[in-house]
């Protein structure tokens, strides 16, 4: 658009306007996250992998210390960073 004035729009936007616009359940996606992950993340907490990813279905979902903080295609490919010495 021409003259318009670039905006942020914070990922609490979206989600918020995904839950309350088009009434999706958010805590009930994240329920079905959570349970879905939930063996694959207490193994890799076990582990003590720190960063790590567990695959359910079609996604890839990134667990960062014992935290779910992302979720990719199942193809994407993990990386994990090189440890500091």
């Amino acid at each position: 658009m021409t003259g318009a004035v670039d905006q942020f729009v914070s990922d609490h936007a979206v989600l918020r306007f995904l839950e309350r616009i088009y009434g999706v359940d958010v805590e009930a996606v994240r329920d079905q996250i959570r349970a879905s992950t939930a063996r694959g993340v207490e193994a890799g907490v076990i582990l003590d992998d720190g960063t790590f990813s567990v695959v359910v279905a079609h996604v890839r979902f990134i667990v960062r210390d014992g935290r779910i903080v992302s979720a990719k295609p199942r193809g994407w490919r993990f990386r994990p960073k090189a440890k500091s010495r």
